[in-house]
């Protein structure tokens, strides 16, 4: 084979998110933490009756929900990378279990 066709066959550069490793573990507890956040200050809003914390609450959510959103995306990429199949998704067997 020359060195003119081994250079033709070599993809160049980055395939795009496909070189991505799996981010989705980084972006999990974002959405949990931002709108149980927005819940508290929306609850300590009402209670002492303050506008500022209301607004917190009110971009807590905002930022929570966005932050699901591209939980469930890289999720979704994420699970394009991992195997699946077979006998991935049953339950293991607990120990000393006879058949």
């Amino acid at each position: 084979m020359s060195s003119m066709t081994l250079l033709l066959n070599v993809q160049w550069g980055l395939m795009g998110l496909d070189e991505l490793i799996n981010i989705h573990p980084l972006f999990v507890h974002f959405p949990i933490a931002l709108l149980l956040t927005s819940t508290a200050f929306y609850f300590l809003g009402s209670i002492f009756k303050k506008e500022e914390l209301l607004a917190a609450g009110q971009w807590a959510l905002y930022f929570g929900t966005l932050s699901a959103a591209v939980t469930v995306w890289t999720g979704l990429q994420a699970a394009k990378t991992a195997p699946h199949g077979g006998d991935d998704h049953e339950a293991p067997e607990p120990e000393g279990h006879a058949h």
